[in-house]
């Protein structure tokens, strides 16, 4: 198929529509068909669209990564004080007051109770949990996953505004 000279608003545009319908599950061939173009232009112009919409949510993603890491570095730490606290001695203060005696005076009994307690499993639960969490999150523990497979709803999402945005304004006419 002969190459066209596209403007950069046909590009756009054309990207915007193969997208679409490769969410749709379509071949890059019939893709091609569709618009009038040939499946090795798809296939550049969908290399193009991830790209671009990986760079433009990159920047969000991580910092949400981060702000996730946070709050499981906070749960850590303080499920590893809790367990620490839950391993120590326990003191309980007891005071008595008693009568008696042979002129009827009162006297105060004291004593003090230590008690050891073994520590609280919950709380290395949580520790777990974090550790977990946190392995998971960075990708540490599981295989690869595509990035483009992971934000397939938003793509289908961003895509089908433009779409809306398009027929709206008129410059988005549906391909025959």
């Amino acid at each position: 198929m002969a190459a066209r000279k596209r403007t950069p608003t046909q590009v756009q545009a054309d990207r915007t529509r193969i997208l679409y319908l490769h969410l749709q599950g379509l071949t890059e061939a019939e893709i091609g068909q569709r618009l009038g173009v040939g499946q090795t232009q798809v296939a550049y112009d969908l290399k193009r669209v991830r790209g671009e919409w990986d760079a433009r949510h990159e920047g969000e993603r991580d910092r949400l990564i981060g702000e996730e890491l946070s709050r499981i570095r906070l749960m850590e730490r303080e499920g590893w004080q809790e367990w620490q606290a839950s391993k120590q001695e326990r003191e309980t203060h007891l005071s008595e007051m008693t009568s008696g005696g042979s002129a009827g005076e009162a006297r105060q009994r004291a004593a003090v109770k230590v008690e050891r307690k073994g520590a609280n499993p919950s709380y290395m639960a949580i520790v777990q949990w974090a550790v977990e969490r946190r392995c998971r999150l960075l990708g540490l523990d599981a295989p690869a996953t595509l990035k483009f497979d992971n934000s397939l709803v938003g793509l289908l999402r961003e895509v089908s505004d433009e779409l809306e945005e398009g027929t709206e304004s008129g410059a988005g006419a549906s391909p025959s």
